[in-house]
């Protein structure tokens, strides 16, 4: 096949995904990719594995924070630059087009203007609409953009208008294919992830008395939640908690930082590129997943991978990923029952090594990137056959 690839996606879980699934497709399929001139690739270069890149000039910002008139101009610019990049695909003999999230506005505008076959793969809908935000440690600017009506009306309609537009939407789990449908009235089809196994996974490294939780510094990601549990757990035995972002202001990580210390507990944060998260998933007793209403989750996956057993908050995509009592434990948003639970595998240790062992073996046999992207391209060939027979 050949496949116009098209993504506007900022660092983490999202970009390093797509990087995996590109670097699979390109060893049987041509694949070129559409990009904006802003577009970020220092982060899992993807120039580096494709065999052609088309840059179109678009000038967009990193962020536009909470300026309306600023959303505007990104908009018609975004406008602009996908109307040429559309042109450029559509006359350029592709089998199809492979479309990723933007930062701006999710679902790429790119898929209104597009002659070819399409094919989205959506990480989520853009959440802050159809969900509420955690107000309790939320700043007063997101609070604030909450309240701005119209700047929220234009871009959900945005947004949905560009989800519509695609001929099929992929997407990561059954949990966000059910959030899809409710937030865009679509059904996609669910293509889970995968993980590296040749990087992610057991190094007989000696543990430390440490856990650990993954992801940019947001109330989303729950760190918060995973700080206040750990005080409940015996001071005997508490360990430090090591936070691994990508993303994370230094005002951000020192609150965290002094939410532990009001909790007795050791808190350290950590910036930390892809390369280092086998090495900090080894050495960890634990991966403590306390996200809200994550659709997925790689950190999890990650984790068991290595060896190391989860204690998550049985919400969303983690249901769909750690096997409760098999490869870790799963519990209620309850910080005391959460702690109970890390505090029963830090004692156990026969348990905690059984659970260990497990997860390698769950995510060879149901996770791997080779099975994920064996799945993606009988999709694509799927729908490809589908728009044939309906030209006859």
């Amino acid at each position: 096949m050949r496949i116009a690839l098209h993504h506007n996606l900022p660092t983490g879980g999202g970009k390093r995904a797509l990087y995996e699934r590109v670097a699979r497709l390109v060893k049987d399929h041509t694949v070129d990719l559409f990009r904006f001139d802003s577009t970020a690739e220092e982060f899992m270069d993807l120039t580096q594995l494709v065999h052609g890149v088309y840059t179109f000039r678009a000038n967009l910002p990193g962020s536009t924070g909470y300026n309306f008139p600023a959303k505007l101009i990104v908009l018609q610019r975004i406008r602009n630059a996908s109307q040429k990049m559309a042109e450029a695909i559509n006359k350029g003999r592709y089998d199809l087009a492979f479309v990723n999230n933007c930062r701006h506005i999710k679902c790429p505008m790119l898929l209104r203007y597009l002659k070819i076959p399409s094919v989205l793969y959506c990480e989520e809908p853009l959440r802050r609409f159809y969900e509420p935000i955690p107000l309790a440690s939320a700043s007063f600017r997101e609070k604030l953009d909450r309240s701005i009506t119209a700047a929220n009306l234009l871009l959900k309609k945005v947004d949905a208008t560009n989800a519509r537009s695609a001929t099929t939407i992929l997407t990561n789990s059954r949990y966000t294919r059910e959030s899809i449908y409710r937030a865009y009235g679509v059904w996609a089809t669910v293509n889970s992830p995968g993980i590296d196994v040749e990087r992610f996974r057991p190094l007989g490294m000696p543990k430390h008395n440490k856990v650990l939780s993954v992801g940019r510094i947001h109330p989303y990601k729950g760190h918060e939640f995973v700080v206040v549990a750990l005080g409940h757990v015996s001071e005997k035995i508490r360990p430090e908690l090591v936070i691994a972002f990508d993303q994370g202001e230094p005002a951000q990580q020192q609150a965290l930082i002094e939410l532990g210390k009001r909790n007795g507990v050791r808190v350290t944060c950590c910036s930390v590129s892809p390369s280092e998260m086998p090495r900090l998933y080894n050495e960890a007793k634990l991966t403590l997943f306390a996200n809200i209403f994550e659709p997925l989750g790689l950190g999890p996956l990650e984790s068991m991978a290595c060896g190391t057993p989860v204690v998550g908050v049985r919400e969303a995509g983690i249901r769909e990923t750690v096997l409760h009592g098999v490869t870790g434990l799963l519990t209620e948003r309850d910080p005391e029952e959460f702690a109970r639970s890390v505090q029963l595998l830090l004692t156990d240790g026969a348990l905690l090594r059984t659970l260990g062992e497990r997860g390698p073996e769950h995510i060879q046999k149901h996770w791997t990137w080779e099975r994920s992207c064996a799945q993606l391209v009988d999709y694509m060939r799927i729908l490809l056959e589908s728009q044939s027979r309906r030209a006859i």
